[in-house]
This record gives structure tokens, C-alpha cells and sequence, in this order.
């Protein structure tokens, strides 16, 4: 299972209202938590700070495998999450 979609189960919310919170359509959510979609680094960001949790745990699920290598070498990734400390 995709980690946003666990989270977001866990804490009970519907993707309509992950979209919602982060202004981002049901659809892409789904298309994100099924892996036809990679989600971008501001999605990211806005999905983390709706599911409440460090944007860093998505974006690894996501982009390293198991061995923690990139999956996708042009990956580039930058967030701050200082965000999170208010």
C-alpha cells in the first residue's frame, strides 16, 4: 500500500478530503496513491502538511528503494521542514 493512502487511512480521511485540504483534486490523490502518478515536490509539501507528518517520509517511500538508492537518478529533491516546528 502507498504510504500517503495508509496514513491517510489510518487517520480516517477520504481522498476527497486529503484534496480538499491541499487543494488538490480526489483524482489526482488516487492517481498519485496507485503510482501512475509521481507526485511533485510541492504536492509533497501539501500533502504532508494535511496528513500532518514530515514531507521526507513520502518523498523516500517514493524515490528510494530498499537499499535507500534513488530509483530515478534525475530525482532532485528540496524541502525544509522547518515548517512543521510552528
Amino acid at each position: 500500500m502507498n504510504i500517503i493512502a495508509q496514513i491517510r487511512t489510518e487517520k480516517g480521511i477520504s481522498q476527497s478530503e486529503l484534496g480538499r485540504r491541499c487543494s488538490l483534486s480526489s483524482n489526482h490523490i488516487s492517481r498519485i496513491e496507485s503510482g501512475k502518478k509521481l507526485p511533485s515536490n510541492e504536492a509533497i509539501k501539501k500533502i504532508s502538511r494535511a496528513l500532518n507528518i514530515c514531507p521526507i517520509k513520502i518523498w523516500a517511500f517514493i524515490y528510494l528503494d530498499d537499499k535507500c538508492n534513488l530509483v530515478d537518478q534525475k530525482s532532485v529533491f528540496c524541502i525544509d521542514c522547518q515548517y512543521f516546528k510552528n
